[in-house]
């Protein structure tokens, strides 16, 4: 079975994929989701685009590896299809599949799928009727806004304004040694509906034995569970390009927990009133805050091509459509208009004037896809 490595960004040999010129970068971090489907298990690869890699410009075929017996945790599940950290475990008398995406199973998913992270879970909540048990959103600093201490100072001289009840602390080192090899702090638990965790991603990766070519790198991991990860992929599913991921995240982030100055806390005995006013806010989450509202996701991967794109509608979209002609020739056609005039309203100004320029400069079809891609 052959297994590509794609490593994450800023490690050596690979630059920091897609990082915004504010310094932020945010993106999906873990995905769990259950659903029931008729489908073989290489239906099911077809299904998520996951047939095919292509190495060194030579396509091979995924061979996910077959593992039987019930996991820990996963009861029920009694087969798991595995590549690399890309699972898919299978209940048959149920019919029922799980996906389970670590953090290194997400950058995967996204060099290997044509399908980006809207499609994915507009397919998972629209197609599928599927339960999105958990969704771990990360948000890189590689500016320092603040560091895993500046939380941990915060939280622990009362400046923190949150109805999450407990936080903890990890701090590990080698014996001799001064320096960490693992920093981080968090609020909530593995049972919280919804939890926050901060880390030092560059010590991370050094402790093992990895290069880092970014000389700052925090990560903020907003993990979801249950109905919060469901509302999140539906968020998603129905966003354009998920253009409006960061405001998102700086909301839940803002209505769960504020960081206020230590001298605002001795003006009033009332937290909530102080948290209201963001002149009280300590700069470094006003600014933090005022960043991660500008993100987009970070989910393509450069070398997507439109040639992969085309060829998943045509592969999963078009045999749809004409299940659907045959099943009703009349009413095939009001469903293609209603379809465009859907697409109509989401219209931004960026597809405006890529219309304009189509039309003065009479591009073609393949021309106006590629721009689209971009």
């Amino acid at each position: 079975m052959s297994v590509v490595d794609f490593r994450n960004a800023g490690v050596s040999n690979t630059p920091a994929r897609i990082t915004r010129s504010n310094g932020l970068r945010v993106l999906v971090d873990w995905v769990t989701a259950s659903f029931h489907s008729e489908k073989n298990f290489f239906e099911i690869q077809e299904l998520f685009s996951l047939t095919e890699l292509v190495i060194n410009g030579q396509k091979e075929p995924i061979v996910f590896e077959e593992i039987h017996g019930a996991r820990y945790k996963y009861a029920g599940y009694t087969i798991t299809y595995r590549y690399s950290n890309i699972e898919f475990m299978y209940a048959p008398d149920e019919g029922k599949y799980l996906l389970n995406m670590t953090g290194q199973g997400c950058r995967e998913f996204e060099q290997i799928s044509v399908l980006d992270y809207e499609m994915l879970f507009g397919m998972l909540i629209g197609q599928l009727s599927a339960n999105v048990s958990r969704i771990d959103i990360a948000i890189d600093d590689f500016n320092c806004i603040y560091k895993v201490n500046t939380i941990r100072k915060a939280v622990q001289s009362g400046q923190a304004v949150t109805h999450i009840r407990t936080w903890g602390t990890h701090q590990r080192g080698n014996v001799g040694g001064h320096d960490l090899t693992m920093d981080n702090f968090y609020l909530g638990t593995l049972k919280s509906r919804y939890s926050i965790n901060v880390y030092d991603k560059k010590m991370e990766q050094e402790a093992k034995n990895k290069e880092v070519t970014v000389p700052h790198w925090t990560r903020t991991e907003l993990r979801l569970k249950e109905e919060y990860a469901t509302r999140f992929a539906r968020i998603i599913a129905l966003s354009t390009g998920n253009d409006n991921l960061g405001q998102y995240v700086m909301s839940f982030l803002n209505n769960s927990i504020t960081f206020v100055k230590k001298k605002s806390l001795s003006f009033d005995t009332n937290r909530t009133r102080i948290a209201e006013n963001q002149d009280n806010w300590t700069h470094w989450w006003k600014k933090y805050l005022g960043e991660v509202g500008k993100l987009s996701l970070s989910q393509k991967a450069p070398d997507k091509s439109v040639e992969r794109t085309v060829n998943w509608f045509l592969t999963q979209i078009v045999p749809s459509m004409a299940v659907l002609e045959e099943v009703d020739p009349e009413g095939y056609g009001y469903f293609i208009r209603e379809l465009t005039n859907l697409g109509k309203d989401r219209l931004n100004n960026e597809h405006l004037l890529l219309i304009e320029e189509a039309q003065k400069n009479s591009l073609t079809l393949a021309e106006v896809l590629d721009r689209l891609n971009k």
